[in-house]
């Protein structure tokens, strides 16, 4: 059945990128103007998305040699540095894992310091490279100890 939603949607086409529009105004899906922002609800869907393809990303594509020696503390840092730079861009660590392959956590942490991650991104850094040495995660209380 033709509808309204229908040809806005024909007119409009899914763009599932960027763009400007024909008067150069960022836009993105059927037409959205991203002047007018992206409502809370969406961006919370977005963010459990991506959430869930890096954890599977570290559940399926990471190799199991560079997780066998991790606690829940740490699983979390290397999921959370999956979300952040993409599970590419993590595998191009390759001192930090091989020391988190010999669970040498102090190297781990030491070389995820030693990178330009750490200068992007400071003291977020910092603070998972802490979690990686000690792995306790004083964020959650001990909770994923």
């Amino acid at each position: 059945m033709w509808s309204l939603e229908t040809r806005i949607k024909k007119h409009e086409g899914l763009i599932l990128r960027y763009y400007r529009d024909s008067l150069g105004i960022p836009t993105i899906g059927y037409g959205h103007n991203l002047t007018k922002g992206l409502p809370k609800e969406l961006l919370e869907v977005l963010f459990q998305l991506d959430l869930k393809e890096a954890y599977e990303d570290f559940i399926f594509r990471l190799p199991d040699k560079y997780k066998q020696h991790l606690n829940n503390a740490q699983k979390g840092v290397i999921i959370e540095l999956i979300f952040n730079m993409g599970l590419s861009s993590l595998l191009s660590f390759k001192k930090m894992l091989s020391a988190l392959q010999n669970g040498d956590f102090e190297t781990a942490g030491a070389e995820l310091l030693n990178s330009r991650y750490h200068k992007q991104v400071g003291s977020r850094c910092e603070t998972l490279a802490n979690i990686l040495k000690t792995g306790k995660d004083p964020d959650l209380g001990g909770m994923y100890d």
